[in-house]
This record gives C-alpha cells, sequence and structure tokens, in this order.
C-alpha cells in the first residue's frame, strides 16, 4: 500500500484500542479530524505567496500531530481523508455519517482543519496581508441536518476554540469576533455532517508573520495544543497535550 502524505507523519505509530474512553451523554467520544483541501498538485491556488506553505499540506500534517495526542487522551480519533487527493467535500460529510451510522454506540463529532486568507481585493501585489490576522472557528448555521443537541455541542466546541485560542493562547487577530463567540456558515462539511462539526481557521497564510508561525516547530505545537486544549476544556477532563 502506497504511504499518503498525512500517513507518513504517523509512521510506526499503531492505532490501539482506547482503553479510558472520554465519555459523553454514556457513550465514548469519537473525533473525525479532517484535514481541508489536497496537497499542492491537486489544489491549486491553497497556498501563501511565494509557496512558503501549502494548506492542504499544513492541515494533513496538523491532522497527523492531533491523532496521538487526542487518541492517548482517551478519544477516538480518526482520519477521515489519509489520501493526498482533495476528496469532494460532499464525499468528506458521506464518509462521516457512514461511520456514525456503522457505530453508534459512539459519539462523533467532525472537527476540519485549514489554514485562512485574505480577500485578494486587501493584499498587496504579491500576495501579502498584514493586518489579517489570528485564529478563527466556525459552525454549521442551518441545522437540516443536525440534531439541536448536535448545533448546541458545535457552538460550544467552536466557541471554546475561539476563546482559548484568543486569550491563553495569545491568538487573536483583527478580525471582528461576532457576539456569540464563534463564526457560521453553512460549509458543506459543517452542514451535512450529521454530527457536532467545527472548522478551524489557523491563522493566515496571506500573512508573512504568521506563515513563519505556521512553519515552525513552536507553531504547529502552538496551535495543536490549542485544538488539544480546547477538547480538553470542553469534555471537562485534565488537558495533557503530550508535547506542551
Amino acid at each position: 500500500m502506497t504511504t499518503t502524505y498525512l500517513m507518513s507523519f504517523l509512521e510506526g505509530y499503531i492505532f490501539e484500542d482506547i482503553k479510558n474512553p472520554v465519555m459523553r451523554n454514556g457513550k465514548p467520544v469519537g473525533l473525525l479530524f479532517d484535514g481541508g483541501h489536497g496537497l499542492r498538485q491537486f489544489t491549486k491556488g491553497k497556498c501563501s505567496p511565494e509557496g512558503l506553505v501549502y494548506e492542504g499540506e499544513w492541515n494533513r500534517e496538523m491532522v497527523a500531530r492531533l491523532i496521538p495526542d487526542a487518541r492517548a487522551i482517551g478519544f477516538d480519533a480518526r482520519v477521515l481523508v489519509p489520501e493526498d487527493e482533495d476528496i469532494n467535500i460532499g464525499t468528506r460529510a458521506a464518509r462521516a455519517n457512514k461511520i456514525k451510522s456503522e457505530e453508534p454506540d459512539k459519539l462523533w463529532y467532525y472537527i476540519s482543519i485549514h489554514l485562512n486568507a485574505a480577500n485578494e481585493k486587501d493584499c498587496d501585489k504579491y500576495g501579502w496581508c498584514k493586518p489579517a490576522t489570528g485564529i478563527v472557528a466556525y459552525t454549521c448555521q442551518t441545522p437540516k441536518y443536525k440534531t439541536a443537541k448536535d448545533m448546541e455541542e458545535g457552538r460550544a466546541l467552536a466557541k471554546t476554540f475561539v476563546t482559548l485560542g484568543r486569550g491563553d493562547f495569545e491568538l487573536a487577530g483583527n478580525r471582528s469576533l461576532p457576539k456569540v463567540g464563534y463564526w457560521q456558515a453553512d460549509f458543506t462539511v459543517l452542514y451535512k455532517s450529521k454530527m457536532p462539526a467545527i472548522l478551524t481557521e489557523n491563522l493566515f497564510m496571506t500573512n508573512r508573520d504568521e506563515v513563519a508561525f505556521l512553519t515552525s516547530e513552536k507553531g504547529k505545537e502552538t496551535i495543536a495544543s490549542l485544538h488539544i486544549a480546547a477538547l480538553c476544556k470542553h469534555f471537562g477532563i485534565p488537558y495533557a497535550h503530550i508535547k506542551a
């Protein structure tokens, strides 16, 4: 079997059974981590100026960093999209829904990992936009495929991520923060996944300073820590990131 870009970061990692699962409403919690987009040869344009960071590749590395930590804590954390290709967003949501239907004994959450980018009109001639900064989290706006509890859980997790990111992790930007504490949009993976779902935008790849941070070991570990800390706080368990 060919090793994909994402799975190469997990080479040697063994997906052992979860012995002490995190519980919610009497069920073990499962996390479906989705690294958005595809590698550079499959998703054109999703990169910083000068090609300093490619979003699909960064997203996949971040998923690979999160999986071992989340599983060590007790979450049944899984890679939703191991492929290098840019898997259709509807297919991604369908995969999540299939896992939920096949394993109804677990409470599933969908977490989509991304990098942000400023509008082209706001950038300089080289594609950089210094004023666009900070972390963002989205959750679903329309509850067509979700229960009221799914919507509540998604909103609470998104708010926790943003609150910690802007506070303890000092990743606040200048983007206007809605009064509810998170953003809402009917992105397909949020809208059609039949479970609580959030989409995190982890700084701007159109900001040179943030790109330097995103491509550093410190930056990657900080953002991984933020995701794990938000999950721990949401589920009321001690924060225990392996490489804090």
